[in-house]
């Protein structure tokens, strides 16, 4: 089982034709090449628990993925190599996302967790915010770009209360709360 992506995205997304991400219970992320008669796949490592999410980051060559191990790493697709290894997550990493215009443009790794947390990493490896839902696991999370006052982007990110949280993820606030009992609070955005 696992998530699964395919390679694509940014400028290189040519060279990420016919390659696949796939991630399961096994503790591994694969990069499988199935251009080739016989289909190859390279074997990434590290995790020590089911892999639960995939991004592809082609951009930056790399292959990010969350686990129930409370981690999210980033593997180098080149080179196999862990490049990062995130550990704030108390609890399953259910959901990854990629801001290409955070951090001063220079991108962030969203997750979610069964703790309620959302993190804010910074491509480097850095923690920039925690976004923390009054309750309930977060279970899916979307980026939409443009979307907030002066073009900033805006975080979606739904719940297992029912809810859907948008987020103004660079300053920390919890902008609107949509269904799960919680009304229509907050301030547009």
């Amino acid at each position: 089982g696992g998530g699964g992506g395919s390679g694509g995205g940014g400028s290189s997304a040519g060279e990420w034709t016919g390659r696949f991400v796939t991630g399961g219970a096994d503790h591994t992320v694969r990069l499988w090449d199935v251009r080739a008669r016989r289909p190859m796949a390279i074997k990434f490592t590290g995790h020590t628990d089911a892999v639960t999410s995939l991004l592809l980051d082609s951009d930056k060559a790399a292959v990010v993925s969350g686990s129930k191990d409370k981690s999210v790493r980033a593997f180098d697709l080149r080179t196999g190599r862990v490049r990062l290894v995130l550990t704030q997550h108390l609890a399953s990493v259910n959901c990854l996302a990629l801001d290409p215009s955070c951090d001063a443009g220079r991108g962030a790794y969203l997750s979610g967790a069964r703790d309620g947390t959302v993190e804010v990493w910074a491509r480097s490896g850095h923690a920039l915010k925690t976004l923390r839902s009054p309750k309930g696991v977060v279970t899916c999370l979307a980026v939409g770009l443009g979307e907030g006052l002066k073009g900033f982007s805006r975080l979606a990110a739904g719940s297992s209360d029912g809810a859907l949280r948008i987020w103004d993820h660079h300053a920390g606030k919890c902008l609107r709360t949509l269904g799960g009992g919680g009304g229509g609070g907050g301030g547009g955005g």
